[in-house]
């Protein structure tokens, strides 16, 4: 990110779509949860300009987070705006 590398550059795992942003696959992911290093990867992405929203606006980054029982992460995200959308 630091090297100029977009924070919301989307790919196509899982099929791609606006949740396959660095931010999302982050926060639902197993592996930067067990090795301890997810919540400074989030903070890591929030301060290089990731959409805490998500790339849509509409709370996916948060909604995920809680989704996949990541609670640190999401603490994480609700501390830097991200809220859930009404309905």
């Amino acid at each position: 990110v630091r090297g100029g590398a977009d924070p919301d550059a989307l790919c196509e795992t899982y099929g791609g779509g606006d949740s396959q942003t660095p931010l999302c696959l982050t926060v639902t992911s197993a592996h930067p949860a067990e090795a301890g290093v997810q919540v400074g990867i989030v903070r890591e992405l929030l301060a290089a300009g990731a959409a805490v929203e998500g790339v849509a606006g509409d709370g996916m980054p948060l909604r995920l987070a809680l989704s996949f029982g990541y609670r640190a992460a999401a603490e994480v995200l609700v501390s830097h705006g991200a809220r859930l959308p009404d309905g």
